[in-house]
């Protein structure tokens, strides 16, 4: 188990490259680091939760392919999508050297 300064660290010492923003003002990025959960199969106590906080998705969503919806097709008019991805596979693991 990690102690909540090491978690803390991990926070911390995370960001978004400049060019992130050079490329896309508007990108937010959410990062969360969780201590304490047991890894097993879903069941109906985990699944319910899930499933509600998908409907809204489904709702917007309808018949349209996933990558119609606003937001995933602003991405993919990102003029470089591969830079995209470099951020993503550079940024830090925290399970890497921990």
């Amino acid at each position: 188990m990690r102690d909540l300064e090491t978690l803390q660290e991990f926070l911390n010492g995370a960001g978004v490259d400049a060019e992130a923003f050079s490329l896309r003002p508007d990108y937010r990025a959410v990062l969360l680091a969780v201590d304490g959960i047991v890894p097993g199969p879903s069941d109906r106590v985990s699944d319910t939760p899930l499933q509600a906080a998908e409907a809204p998705t489904r709702g917007a969503r309808g018949a349209r392919p996933v990558e119609d919806l606003p937001h995933v097709a602003a991405w993919r008019e990102a003029p470089d999508v591969r830079t995209a991805r470099r951020w993503i596979a550079a940024a830090p693991s925290f399970h890497e050297g921990n």
